[in-house]
């Protein structure tokens, strides 16, 4: 089972930065990532609508954020390094448990 949770939302204001703290699950392993990118309420909204889609929607959605380059590019790298991340963690999964398989 494979879920990506917003598990805390807010704006440092010290960075000017929009913080979201996400949980990870795939099987039984947990993974918190802390994503921030200079605060956009744009961006804000699509990631926070994120909550009523599916795991493999939410990241299409990520996706097409990021391809539309229509942010900052610091947002956009955030956004890059968070898939990049996500997809690491899914492929060290999947090979260990090909290798418990064995």
């Amino acid at each position: 089972m494979t879920e990506l949770n917003i598990t805390k939302y807010f704006l440092d204001k010290e960075t000017f930065e929009s913080c979201f703290i996400f949980e990870y699950k795939i099987n039984k392993d947990l993974y918190i990532y802390n994503l921030k990118y200079p605060s956009n309420p744009l961006i804000d909204i699509e990631i926070l609508k994120l909550v009523e889609l599916d795991f493999s929607f939410k990241i299409d959605k990520l996706k097409k954020i990021i391809k539309g380059k229509e942010y900052s590019f610091k947002s956009i790298k955030s956004l890059t390094d968070f898939i990049l991340w996500i997809e690491e963690k899914m492929s060290n999964n999947l090979q260990f448990s090909n290798i418990r398989q064995v």
